[in-house]
């Protein structure tokens, strides 16, 4: 089958490739963008029943925060953050390995208790939000 047949039986145009090749380098971009943990300072932002937190991943310290069922325990360590315990019945969470780029997270969805890491530009605004 000649090549200029497929595309009419696939209905493509030139316009429609040139669409798909500008979605995909967008796409592209974005994605390295929003990965880039060097850009500046990482946070790690914990979400719970009782709030939302924030806390340095340069300062190494343990966490007890409190969920639904009870309190989960969190590790910062080197840059890093991951449970240690949780209230949960089946320790997922606590079997996730630890977090510490922009983007990364580790949920206990029976404690209802969410880790994320930002990195925080030098200005103090989010490169993750464009």
């Amino acid at each position: 089958m000649e090549k200029s047949s497929f595309f009419k039986k696939l209905h493509i145009r030139p316009l429609d490739i040139l669409l798909f090749a500008v979605f995909t380098a967008v796409a592209a971009v974005s994605v390295v963008e929003l990965s880039r943990s060097g850009s500046g300072k990482a946070v790690l932002i914990v979400d719970s029943p009782g709030g939302e937190y924030v806390y340095d991943l340069s300062v190494n310290r343990e966490l007890k925060i409190r969920g639904l069922l009870g309190y989960s325990i969190i590790r910062i360590s080197s840059g890093s953050a991951f449970f240690v315990d949780s209230a949960c019945p089946n320790k997922t969470c606590v079997q996730c390995a630890p977090i510490r780029h922009n983007g990364e997270w580790i949920a206990c969805m029976p404690n209802q208790v969410f880790i994320r890491i930002e990195s925080k530009a030098e200005n103090g605004a989010d490169i993750s939000s464009f």
